[in-house]
C-alpha cells in the first residue's frame, strides 16, 4: 500500500508563513480594501433630483366631493358611497385647501 503525502509551503513577499499567518494577512488585506471602498463611497456626491421636493408636495391634498368626482370622472354619489363604506378616506370637517369646492 502506498502512502500519499502533500507538503504545502505558503510564502508572502518571499517569506515563508504558517497557514494561520496567511489567513490573518488575507483578512487584514480584505478589511483594508473594504475600508478604502467605504471611504470612497462616503465622498461620492449623489445626483440632485431633477425636480426638488418641497414640503407642500409632502402634504396631503384635499378636494370636495364634486371636484373629486370631476377629477376622477365618476359620480359624486359614487364618491359618497366609497366614503360611507370606508373604501375612501374623508377629511370632512378639516380645513380644505384652496381648490376645494366646499362640500364635504
Amino acid at each position: 500500500m502506498s502512502t500519499f503525502s502533500v507538503e504545502l509551503t505558503i510564502k508572502i513577499a518571499g517569506r515563508e508563513v504558517t497557514p494561520d499567518q496567511f489567513v490573518e494577512t488575507m483578512v487584514a488585506k480584505v478589511i483594508e480594501g473594504l475600508r478604502r471602498e467605504i471611504e470612497g463611497l462616503r465622498n461620492v456626491q449623489l445626483p440632485t433630483p431633477r425636480f426638488a421636493v418641497t414640503e407642500r408636495d409632502k402634504q396631503p391634498r384635499a378636494v370636495g366631493i364634486n371636484r373629486a368626482a370631476e377629477l376622477l370622472g365618476i359620480s359624486p354619489w359614487t364618491i359618497r358611497s366609497y366614503v360611507s363604506r370606508g373604501k375612501l378616506h374623508s377629511n370632512w370637517g378639516r380645513e380644505q385647501n384652496s381648490d376645494s369646492d366646499g362640500d364635504p
